[in-house]
């Protein structure tokens, strides 16, 4: 990584196809952080290293092989993107529906096989990414979100989706999903 005093004014980081495990301490040092995007590496954990990032906006960390991720919305306030998929999660982490910015949530590409409840009460989620899990049913307030735009579920061993009522799924504009799975 780039020295600290570099680091203090970068507004962006990319690290792609690194070999390191963890987010390294020497970011703490880039204060004006608006985008981290540590992809296709070998991130298994998040320790200290993602310290408060108050300006951080995005964040991308696919392609690695995090099991569990256990970040603060009290150290990401801005953060209105996450990027999780392709990683080892079997669930959500307790805290994104706590994200109240955030606009942009990808899980794909791992082994949920529940969504859960309170995620779709987040009050921006306009996105959400959830294809190639293992999930098999919504929870009812999956249908009821009404800031949500676009939902791709595609990949989903999917039974049914929730049909709380004729206003179910209403503002949603793009639902992907495997049509010959919900038959």
């Amino acid at each position: 990584l780039p020295n600290s005093e570099l680091l203090r004014c970068c507004r962006a980081i990319e690290i792609t196809g690194s070999s390191i495990t963890d987010i390294p301490a020497e970011l703490s040092a880039a204060h004006a952080l608006e985008s981290l995007s540590i992809t296709e590496s070998k991130l298994s954990r998040i320790s200290d290293g993602l310290v408060e990032f108050v300006h951080i906006q995005e964040l991308n960390l696919s392609g690695n092989r995090l099991a569990s991720v256990e970040i603060s919305p009290a150290k990401l306030p801005a953060l209105i993107s996450l990027d999780l998929s392709n990683n080892r999660l079997t669930s959500i982490p307790s805290t994104v529906p706590h994200f109240s910015k955030l606009k942009y949530l990808n899980v794909s590409e791992n082994s949920l096989t529940t969504l859960p409840a309170d995620l779709f009460s987040l009050p921006e989620l306009k996105e959400l990414v959830a294809f190639d899990n293992r999930l098999e049913s919504l929870p009812d307030a999956a249908a009821m979100c009404r800031t949500l735009k676009t939902l791709d579920l595609t990949g989903n061993p999917l039974q049914d989706l929730p049909r709380k009522n004729e206003a179910a799924f209403s503002s949603v504009e793009r639902l992907y999903i495997d049509r010959e799975r919900l038959l």
